[in-house]
């Protein structure tokens, strides 16, 4: 489920990306990004939540690109409009900053809120047997962390979106997004032949309403990688790598 909040929240930032120019890409970006009772503590920040939602470590030491990124899941009783009122009038009346943005993707609801030194965004969608379940994250923007290296081969003609880093259960965990003006035919060729090069062997080939999904294995390397189309011109990559130590 986290891997399916890194791919939508790469999705939406890539979404929007189509419809403004760069400076606006930058502060949609910045407000896309993204942990959120009573009250939630996550480093120094403090971010009030409904009485009756619950909040549970996923990550605190996320590295998105040289952002500090902090994850929470978040689980309410209460409907998905119900915890977007609840949000919307909280920080409708806080800070001197704008107060809230908000987008849909499939059957989530996103909700986000920038303030002086972190951006706080609410990622939540109907429950299974009732009530919002979904993400809580807190991006801080005055968070000083070194940019990942992915040393990941790419086509010719593609750009580096987003890298994020996470240590975890005795593995290195690379969630990388990229975007190319190649066809997804030519970046799955790419990716079979180079892969295959460096020892990758393929575990999984497979075709779903026009993405393109692989999964190769070496070692104790496990890539997972979803090429689509982004617009008629370009391609968009997602790639997950766990590298466990030997």
């Amino acid at each position: 489920m986290f891997g399916q909040y890194l791919k939508l929240r790469n999705i939406l930032m890539l979404r929007n990306m189509l419809n403004v120019t760069k400076l606006g890409i930058a502060i949609r970006v910045i407000c896309l990004y993204g942990l959120v009772g009573s009250l939630v503590h996550a480093s120094e920040s403090i971010i009030p939540i409904p009485e009756n939602a619950e909040t549970a470590w996923v990550s605190n030491k996320l590295n998105q690109s040289g952002m500090v990124l902090s994850i929470r899941t978040f689980k309410s009783p209460d409907a998905v409009e119900s915890v977007l009122a609840f949000f919307r009038d909280a920080w409708s009346r806080e800070g001197e900053l704008p107060g809230f943005m908000e987008d849909e993707m499939m059957e989530w609801n996103i909700i986000s809120h920038l303030r002086k030194t972190d951006n706080v965004v609410l990622q939540i969608k109907s429950g299974e047997f009732g009530g919002a379940t979904g993400f809580l994250s807190i991006a801080q923007l005055d968070g000083v962390a070194r940019p990942v290296e992915s040393d990941f081969p790419i086509p010719e003609m593609t750009e580096e979106f987003s890298v994020t880093y996470l240590r975890e259960n005795e593995a290195d965990v690379h969630t990388m997004t990229y975007i190319t003006k190649q066809s997804i035919g030519t970046t799955s060729a790419f990716y079979k032949d180079r892969l295959k090069r460096q020892g990758w062997s393929i575990a999984s080939d497979s075709k779903i309403s026009g993405s393109h999904i692989l999964l190769f294995n070496r070692r104790d390397d496990r890539c997972e990688m979803v090429i689509q189309q982004l617009s008629p011109e370009e391609t968009v990559i997602f790639v997950n790598r766990v590298q466990s130590d030997a």
